[in-house]
């Protein structure tokens, strides 16, 4: 009984510092022209997703995916990835910009180059949770995760035209 008390208590006092991260923060905008961007870890994360995509490393791709996915799929969490990746090749990409719409939550948005030469928007989601897919802002220890968007990798109906 005294266990189970302590985690609740310990539950509600997370919650409620996660509850005053949330209301301190504010939207904002990166772009590449600013020297914030590159060193914004949502940049690197994304990266490093693309260029795992790029490779086929589907087994590093699945570990950027929200812990939501890998509590669905378990240890599939991979073959899911790669069935659904895998017949678009990654050519190359450009991260355009990282946006904070939330505490613990934003859009980065990219143009992806798939074989053939169409490039298409795409719009990221990501999101900072901790190992229970909880939604946890800074600058509470966390890391940031790709929530599962299929339609996000996939070619849009109206792709832009090459540049």
């Amino acid at each position: 009984m005294g266990r189970h008390l302590k985690e609740a208590f310990g539950a509600l006092k997370e919650q409620s510092e996660v509850g005053r991260a949330s209301k301190r923060g504010k939207p904002a905008e990166f772009l590449p022209v600013t020297e914030d961007f590159t060193r914004h870890p949502l940049c690197q994360q994304t990266h490093d997703l693309l260029t795992c995509w790029q490779g086929r490393n589907y087994g590093s791709l699945s570990d950027l995916m929200t812990h939501d996915l890998q509590l669905k799929h378990g240890k599939s969490v991979c073959s899911e990835v790669r069935c659904t990746l895998e017949p678009f090749s990654l050519a190359d990409f450009d991260i355009r910009a990282i946006r904070h719409d939330m505490a613990a939550a934003g859009p980065v948005l990219d143009i992806l180059g798939h074989s053939g030469g169409q490039r298409v928007s795409a719009e990221l989601r990501w999101v900072r949770e901790n190992a229970h897919a909880h939604p946890t802002p800074a600058p509470m220890p966390r890391q940031w995760r790709l929530v599962s968007q299929r339609r996000a990798f996939l070619a849009r109906p109206n792709p832009l035209p090459a540049e």
